[in-house]
């Protein structure tokens, strides 16, 4: 099965992130439609690059999330993937 993709890089979205944020991995957006308002939840969809049950995988899921630190983050992913490939940036296309 394939997944079928919305293009939505015509929409404006945006995230709720602090401004020094730099793993933006959700989004938000908001149109009007001729039926009323549509919400829009934009989830970067890790998927498309990390393979299912690679060790990248298993790490990940033995870290079940992203730590935020006073001093530092531990990212579930490495900051390669986390800040570059997976952060939905603005101008940026990503899957999500």
């Amino acid at each position: 099965d394939r997944l079928v993709r919305r293009d939505c890089t015509g929409m404006d979205a945006f995230t709720i992130d602090d401004a020094s944020t730099l793993d933006m991995d959700d989004a938000l957006s908001f149109e009007q439609t001729p039926e009323g308002y549509r919400l829009g939840i934009h989830i970067t969809d890790v998927a498309s690059i990390v393979e299912r049950d690679t060790p990248l995988d298993r790490e990940a899921q033995a870290r079940g999330s992203s730590l935020y630190l006073p001093d530092g983050n531990i990212n579930m992913f490495p900051e390669a993937l986390s800040e570059e490939r997976l952060s939905l940036r603005p101008g940026e296309v990503r899957p999500c």
